[in-house]
């Protein structure tokens, strides 16, 4: 019972070391993308008649998956 606190200790930081090394260094809040699929005057848009835009980008209904990297 008293290795139970050191065992489980070692265990978190061993996933946060993971997590660290494995996490991207440059991986921006905002990210330029298009949403193809929407009409011009759509109000995701904001007004912006290109469907490419800027945004903080989350998973949801209109992103369904993340956008490919620039080559």
């Amino acid at each position: 019972m008293p290795s139970t606190p050191a065992v489980l200790g070692a265990i978190t930081m061993s996933g946060v070391a993971a997590a660290a090394w494995a996490w991207p260094a440059a991986d921006p809040d905002v990210i330029e993308h298009a949403n193809a699929d929407l009409e011009p005057g759509h109000p995701h848009l904001h007004g912006d008649r290109r469907h490419a835009h800027a945004h903080a980008y989350v998973i949801n209904d209109l992103h369904h998956r993340w956008p490919a990297r620039a080559a």
